[in-house]
Formats: structure tokens, C-alpha cells, sequence
């Protein structure tokens, strides 16, 4: 569900009938049915700087596509019913797009996908501004001990459920299928830091260590083919018949279901298994919001707290000199710092400019 910026507009999206409906809050008549998608529409947003004549709705569906929509198809009359709800333009993916939000000066979209990627839209110029691949981001976990996957496996399985700009656009907070909170630097498309939620054992999904050592007896073939033979059925929790009702044992899984920000832009509140939890700056109410903690695209004197994860295929000497020659300093520093290059580390500070140096080495400390 969402509501525009104005009040006076609330959109719901269906998950049986794949379409989008628009009420009036003010006379509770539904204005417009918005027809086009072929699969349940998993969320809806308002342009936030769009009001008046030109509504525009973006929503994303199962069915791996991203629908821009004018709302009130130019026309201000509301009992005209026929001009309302034109597609706009349509936007396709490589699988499912599970969450969409617009930056607040609404020159901007961010969508999660299935496989843990965000990807940034121009809705105005119609193109691609970026990706973060938040795949490994969301931390490895098995649901428990029963699990038929490794816990490496099953974190392919793992996605964003739920995103948010910061007020100022420069960064963005995700959450999901993870005990992680991760905020990303806009501009960069780099991880800053991550926020764990719980450290409750009790909750699947928050354990990330695992005795390997029980790998090969628990997924041996002989070990599988067992298990297949003497497994019983599974008994319904509330027959009457049975030998006992309890045997049957769930757990929550840990999960991260909405985060927002404050408007201040200097706390954050968020929706999980263990209920709403609220994390904000040393500095709140200050109104710096956290581009003062963890810097800016355009601010010279921040601070940045660079998160070294590992290494993949994309993070290579010639891949770093590349992001360097088109100045993107943050990423090619990372990338030398990852592969744990002296030579090639020197190189990328070395090529820093000045005035944007002090930016990136204040917080060495933290690597």
C-alpha cells in the first residue's frame, strides 16, 4: 500500500487479481484500476515531488517488471474515470522485483530483486544509474539444524524484503531475509556498514557458524538415502489422533520486514522478529543527519567507514586501475584493499585528489 505526498491518494496492489487499485481518501470512491501486470505486484510508491495534474505510481510485480504509471492521465476530474491509470513506461528484469522506493527529490528508483540485487532507475531519462550486489551482504545462515542445503546454499536464497533512501538521497538501508540491516552509500555502490539485530539463538537464521566437521555425516548419500527410508509422516499439529501433538517444533526465522528513516535523517527505525527496533547517531537531533558520520559524494571533509568483505571474480587489479581512471576512487580503494595489494593500494592514494583525500583516509583505523 502507499499513500501520495498530498493525502489524498491511496494505491493498493492485489495478489490474486495482478492489479493496482487507486482510491480517493477524500470521498473513498475508487478511481482507477491500474491493469497491466501478470503477477502478484509485491509493492507500490508515489512520486514524492509529483502533485496536481501529473500523479506518477511505480510498481513492481512477480512478474520481473517495473510499471511507471500516470495516475490521473492529465486530468483533474476525478468522475472521468476513463483518462485515469496510463502505463508509462515498462521496465524489464532478470527475475522477480520484490520492493521499489523513490529518492526524496524523486529523480530516482531503487528496486530489489529476488537474487539480492538493488538497481537504481532514472524514471525521467528512462535509464540504469547502477547495481549493488547485496547477495553476500545478507551473511550466511542455516534456517536450522535440519536443513538438506549447506548454509552457503541456502543464503542464495536470501533477499531484500524491504529499502529506504536517507534524506539526502547519498545513502540507503535495506533489510530482509537476514539477522543484517546494510547501509549502502548511494553514489558509490559500496557498503558502509552493517547492523546485526539479534544475537537470540533461539530465532533460525541467526547462527552463522557451523561445525564442518558434521557436514559429511549429515549429507553423505548414505546419511540422505536413511533419512528418505525411515522418515515418518508428519503429523497435522491438531489431529486427534496422533502419538503426541508436540513433537512438532517450529522456530521464527529472523527477519527484517520494513525500516524506515526519520525525517531528520539521523535515526532509523526498524520492523523484525524481535520486534521495532529504533538505532540513530551520537549526534541525534542535531539535524545532521548521517551524511555527517559516514560522509557524502559531495562532502570533502566526512568521514567514510569502509566494510572489507571478500573477494570475488569482479574484484581484480585491472578492474580497480579501470574504476580509478574513471574516478571512482572509494571503489578502486577497496578493491585494493581486498586483495591486500601494497603496490596497488599506493597507486590508488597516490592518484587521490587533495581536496577529496582526507574523505577517504580518516578512518584507516576501522579497516
Amino acid at each position: 500500500m502507499a499513500v501520495d505526498t498530498r493525502g489524498s491518494l491511496v494505491a493498493a496492489g492485489g495478489l490474486d487479481t495482478f492489479e493496482a487499485y487507486v482510491w480517493s481518501v477524500k470521498t473513498g470512491q475508487l478511481l482507477t484500476t491500474l491493469t497491466g501486470h501478470t503477477s502478484p505486484i509485491s509493492a507500490l510508491a508515489f512520486n514524492p515531488t509529483i502533485s496536481g495534474i501529473d500523479i506518477e505510481l511505480a510498481t513492481v510485480s512477480w512478474d520481473c517488471t517495473l510499471r511507471l504509471w500516470d495516475v490521473t492521465g492529465n486530468s483533474t476530474d476525478e468522475n472521468n474515470l476513463s483518462s485515469m491509470g496510463l502505463t508509462k513506461e515498462v521496465v524489464n528484469f532478470s527475475c522477480d522485483a520484490l520492493y521499489v522506493v523513490y529518492r526524496a527529490d524523486g529523480k530516482q528508483l531503487a528496486i530489489s530483486l529476488l537474487n539480492g540485487n538493488i538497481v537504481f532507475y532514472d524514471p525521467n531519462e528512462g535509464v540504469e544509474m547502477g547495481t549493488i550486489d547485496g547477495h553476500r551482504d545478507l551473511g550466511v545462515a542455516q534456517t536450522s539444524e535440519e536443513d538438506l542445503v549447506t548454509p552457503r546454499r541456502a543464503a542464495e536464497s536470501k533477499k531484500f524484503q524491504t529499502i529506504a533512501y536517507s534524506v539526502d538521497g547519498e545513502h540507503l538501508i535495506a533489510g530482509g531475509d537476514s539477522k543484517y540491516i546494510c547501509l549502502y552509500s548511494v553514489p558509490d555502490k559500496l557498503l558502509i556498514k552493517r547492523f546485526e539485530v539479534t544475537c537470540n539463538l533461539s530465532l533460525a537464521g541467526v547462527q552463522e557458524i557451523h561445525d564442518r566437521r558434521n557436514y559429511l555425516h549429515r549429507f553423505s548419500m548414505e546419511t540422505m538415502n536413511a533419512k528418505e527410508a525411515q522418515r515418518p509422516s508428519l503429523r497435522i499439529p491438531s489431529s486427534i489422533k496422533g502419538e503426541d501433538r508436540s513433537r512438532r517444533q517450529w522456530r521464527p526465522e529472523v527477519r527484517v520486514s520494513a525500516v524506515e528513516f526519520s525525517p531528520t535523517g539521523d535515526s532509523f527505525a526498524t520492523a523484525t522478529t524481535e520486534g521495532i527496533l529504533v538505532y540513530s547517531l551520537p549526534s541525534a537531533g542535531t539535524g545532521y543527519g548521517i551524511s555527517s558520520i559516514f560522509g557524502t559524494s559531495s562532502c570533502s571533509d566526512s568521514g567514510w567507514l569502509f566494510d572489507t568483505l571478500g573477494i570475488d571474480e569482479q574484484t581484480t587489479p585491472s578492474n580497480a586501475r579501470s574504476a580509478l581512471i574513471q574516478g571512482r576512487h572509494a571503489e578502486a580503494l577497496d578493491m585494493a584493499i581486498r586483495l591486500q595489494s601494497h603496490e596497488l593500494v599506493e597507486e590508488v592514494i597516490e592518484s587521490i585528489p587533495v581536496d577529496q583525500s582526507k574523505r577517504y583516509l580518516d578512518h584507516f583505523a576501522y579497516i
